[in-house]
């Protein structure tokens, strides 16, 4: 997700440049004859979450859902036999709770693993 930056100058002018969504690292450059003054991530607040983060979760739902990626990775490289010791792995530290990744179509909890059991991974386009 692109992340919108805003320089601002002693002068007062501003300027705002977006990174690249799919750089690893990026570099924004911003040039003015004045000093820089300040440098604010997402000057608009549209991003969730930037100023307050989401809340810790538990050890053990950190491991499931580790555990359950990894599977999916597994399945997606087309490793079943990897991908479904993963997904017993993962069903070890199931803690109830389930986590949302809206983008993938994902859903990650016990049921989602149990039906990984029975089918492999398919991304959806």
């Amino acid at each position: 997700m692109p992340i919108p930056v805003q320089a601002i100058f002693e002068d007062g002018t501003e300027e705002v440049r977006s990174s690249d969504r799919l750089a690893d690292v990026d570099f924004l450059t911003f040039k003015s004859k004045a000093k820089l003054k300040k440098a604010v991530l997402d000057p608009e607040k549209k991003l969730a979450r930037l100023d307050n983060p989401l809340p810790s979760i538990s050890p053990r739902a950190a491991e499931m859902l580790a555990l359950g990626w990894m599977g999916l990775l597994k399945d997606l490289l087309g490793r079943r036999p990897e991908a479904l010791t993963y997904y017993r792995e993962a069903l070890r530290f199931d803690t109830g709770q389930s986590m949302r990744f809206d983008q993938f179509k994902i859903r990650m909890d016990k049921d989602w693993l149990e039906e990984r059991l029975k089918k492999p991974f398919v991304r959806e386009r």
